[in-house]
C-alpha cells in the first residue's frame, strides 16, 4: 500500500492490476480551506463498491486521510483516493488480493472559475451501460469517457453527455446531469446508470427544501431541447450549467435562476457543515 504526498511522486508497481487491467476504484473529494465535504459519505460509496468487486478496504485508510488532510495545511483542493486490487497478471483476481492505495491532493480554484460563471458548451457524445456489472461504481476505467470529451472538444464544446442504452441521457462524463423541465427537475440515477453522487444528493435535498419537485429518471433526447435549464454537478465543480447543447441555446443562453439559487444554497449547505465546532 503507497501514499503519495501531496507534491510528490508516488511508485506505482508494474503488475499493478489498476494500472495494468483498470481494476479498482476511486473517490475525489473536494476540501475546502483543508477540510473535507462529505468525506463519510465518499469512504461510504468507495467500501461499497469495493465490497461488490471484492477489493479489500486497507484499514488504515481513514488515518491516512487524515495524514494527507494535515500536510494540505488548510488550503482549497480536490483529495484523490485511488484503491486497487494490487499486484497481479490475467483476469482471474489473486485468492488473497492486498489492496494497494494511492492518495495525493491537488489545488482547486475557487467558485469564480469561468465555467461556474459563463456555463459550457455539450454535445452528445458516449454511453454508459445501466445493465452492466459494474454499473453505478466509480471505477479507474475512464476510457469512454476521455474519448467522448475529446469527440466533445473536436465539435467546439467543453463537456460530453452519456446516453445509456435505452438511449436516455443520463450524466455528463464525469458529472451528474440535472434538467430543469417544467419547472420541475429532472435527475437520472443509478437505475439509468448514471453514478449515486454526493455533490448531486445535496442539491437534490437543497431544491427539494425549496419546495422544488423532483423526478429520478432518464431525459429523452428532445426534453434536453424544451429543458430551461441543465446542470452538471459534481465534487471539484460543485455545480456548473449547460448553456448549450449541439450548438442550440438552453433556455435563455445563460446561466439562470436555479442554477444561482442551488449553486448559493450548496455553498450556504457547505458552509454550514464545515463550520468548526467550539466546545462551550
Amino acid at each position: 500500500m503507497r501514499q503519495a504526498a501531496p507534491g510528490t511522486e508516488a511508485w506505482i508497481p508494474s503488475d499493478d492490476r489498476g494500472m495494468l487491467l483498470g481494476d479498482g476504484l476511486f473517490e475525489t473529494v473536494r476540501l475546502y480551506r483543508g477540510r473535507a465535504f462529505r468525506l463519510d459519505a465518499h469512504l461510504d460509496r468507495l467500501a461499497h463498491g469495493a465490497g461488490v468487486v471484492g477489493i479489500p478496504v486497507p484499514g488504515e485508510l481513514r488515518s491516512r486521510v487524515d495524514e494527507a488532510l494535515v500536510s494540505w495545511k488548510g488550503r482549497d483542493g480536490a483529495l484523490r483516493i485511488t484503491l486497487t486490487r494490487g499486484s497481479g497478471f490475467g483476469l482471474a483476481p489473486p485468492e488473497k488480493a492486498s489492496g494497494r492505495l494511492l492518495i495525493g491532493i491537488r489545488p482547486v480554484e475557487g467558485r469564480d472559475e469561468p465555467a461556474s460563471l459563463v456555463g459550457l458548451r455539450a454535445v452528445l457524445r458516449g454511453r454508459v451501460d445501466e445493465r452492466a456489472l459494474i454499473s453505478g461504481l466509480k471505477t479507474i476505467g475512464y476510457l469512454e469517457r476521455i474519448q467522448a470529451v475529446r469527440l466533445a472538444h473536436s465539435a467546439g464544446a467543453e463537456e460530453a453527455l452519456l446516453r445509456n442504452s435505452a438511449d436516455l441521457v443520463v450524466e455528463g462524463s464525469a458529472s451528474n446531469l440535472i434538467a430543469v423541465v417544467g419547472g420541475l427537475l429532472v435527475a437520472p440515477g443509478l437505475p439509468q446508470g448514471a453514478l449515486a453522487g454526493i455533490t448531486r444528493a445535496v442539491i437534490l435535498d437543497e431544491a427539494t427544501g425549496m419546495g422544488v419537485q423532483v423526478e429520478e429518471r432518464g431525459l429523452r433526447v428532445e426534453e434536453l431541447d424544451g429543458a430551461s435549464e441543465l446542470l452538471l454537478t459534481s465534487s471539484v465543480r460543485e455545480i456548473v450549467p449547460i448553456i448549450r447543447l449541439e450548438g442550440r441555446a438552453i433556455g435563455s443562453g445563460g446561466p439562470g435562476p436555479f442554477f444561482r439559487a442551488l449553486s448559493d444554497r450548496f455553498r450556504e449547505r457547505v458552509e454550514r457543515e464545515l463550520a468548526p465546532t467550539h466546545p462551550r
